[in-house]
């Protein structure tokens, strides 16, 4: 696993094009690279993306709050893979952050959702 994490964080040294917070266009391009570092970089960002964001709690405009679940079974090549297709379908997207181009993804192939917080009421 240190000899993984390790690579991981030299294909983010590397790698020129790897910003803290990369375009979907510049994820897509990492995705996509023949080079095996720029590959490592993509997987290294789509990993964390998914254990940032998986289960978290999002808040919305009006006071409702949703946890964001991944499909059982979804592997981050999986991730990757369908990326990558819907990118090719919407270049609209590329100037967008990676997250957003990953949740568009996800949401499109229907492998992410949101599941609805049930609050307690507090009474008085």
């Amino acid at each position: 696993m240190k000899i993984i994490l390790g690579v991981l964080i030299a294909g983010m040294l590397l790698v020129p094009s790897a910003k803290a917070t990369p375009t979907a266009g510049g994820l897509l391009e990492l995705c996509s690279s023949s080079k095996e570092v720029e590959v490592a970089t993509c997987l290294g960002y789509v990993a964390g993306w998914v254990d940032a964001l998986n289960g978290t709690n999002l808040a919305f405009d009006k006071g409702e709050v949703s946890t964001v679940i991944l499909a059982d079974g979804v592997t981050n090549s999986q991730i990757i893979r369908v990326f990558i297709k819907y990118m090719s379908a919407h270049p609209e997207v590329e100037n967008k952050t990676a997250g957003l181009g990953l949740m568009g993804a996800l949401f499109d192939a229907k492998l992410m959702g949101m599941k609805p917080v049930v609050q307690a009421s507090v009474s008085h």
